[in-house]
């Protein structure tokens, strides 16, 4: 049985901490991020000292379609995720919290924030 795991937004904080703990106990892990390359290869690197195989998926969450095509290619390359972990975040500056600030109003930018 194939036991990889996709954790988005892998490449440092909790999702770092998240992949290498699935690593150590046992799981292969494919390591998202969206533009921190070279945190995500580090990870990469660790989890493979640990002796776990790993691989870097680079792609923008946001973007559906090319979301879409990456875990495809992935998945019809590798095999199929044993699991996700849907670690990634959107910033503030997002597609999202301008599309909640506009319903909001730019008169509460507080209570915009507080939403995301």
């Amino acid at each position: 049985m194939n036991k990889s795991v996709l954790i988005t937004g892998s490449s440092r904080g909790i999702g770092k901490a998240i992949a290498l703990r699935l690593a150590r106990d046992g799981y292969d892990i494919i390591v998202h991020c969206h533009s921190r390359r070279e945190g995500a290869d580090g990870v990469a690197q660790t989890i493979r000292a640990l002796g776990r195989q790993a691989r870097v998926l680079q792609f923008d969450i946001s973007e559906r379609e090319a979301t879409a095509k990456a875990l495809m290619a992935d998945i019809e390359e590798h095999g199929c995720y044993y699991g996700v972990v849907c670690n990634a975040g959107i910033i503030a500056r997002s597609r999202i919290s301008r599309h909640v600030r506009r319903r909001l109003g730019h008169r509460n930018q507080d209570q915009s924030r507080r939403i995301l």
